[in-house]
Order: C-alpha cells, then structure tokens, then sequence
C-alpha cells in the first residue's frame, strides 16, 4: 500500500510541476474560465472530446458548425448545454502518444 501511495505522490508532483509550467503560457482570463468550470462540477472535469456528434460532458447534440469550428483549433469553444470546454478526437490523437511515451 504504502509503495503505491509513494508512486502515485511522485507521479503527482511531476504533473503539478507540468500544469505549473503550462499554466504560465496560458491567458489568465481562460486559466479562470477554465478553473470556473471545474470548481462547477462534482467530478471536476473541464474539458471533453465530442463524441459521435454530442457533447462527451452532458450529452447533448453538438450542432455540425460547431464541430467545424472546434475541428478549426481557431478558438476555445464551449458546449451550449453545460459550458464546458470541447475538442476534437484530433487533439486526443495527438495527446496520446505522447502520455504512453512518458508513462
């Protein structure tokens, strides 16, 4: 027990240290927009991925121009229903490899 509690502390550290240099590159008014949402949910996720047309957040159905402009990486764009924040798969795409690597 006490070795997982030790991992997982190491592993929490490094991606504190992550978040606090990724957040000094970040605007603070989205870095407060983006904690508003959090603090606003129960399981503290800010961001989801549209999932077969919806919201992977609430659920609901994401309107097709929507999805073409979250697809154009050209803005931040929230879900009309619950606010939060939404990507596409390509961002997931991207993103993956990169946490298997570091793993």
């Amino acid at each position: 027990m006490q070795g997982i509690i030790a991992k997982t502390e190491k592993e929490e550290a490094d991606l504190n240290k992550k978040s606090d240099t990724a957040r000094k590159k970040i605007d603070e008014r989205l870095l407060k927009a983006y904690q508003k949402i959090r603090d606003s949910y129960r399981n503290k996720l800010a961001v989801f991925p549209i999932t077969r047309s919806s919201c992977g957040g609430c659920f609901n159905f994401i309107p097709p121009q929507m999805a073409l402009e979250i697809g154009l990486h050209k803005k931040v764009v929230a879900c009309e229903h619950c606010g939060r924040i939404l990507i596409d798969d390509s961002i997931i795409q991207e993103i993956a490899p990169q946490n298997l690597v570091e793993s």
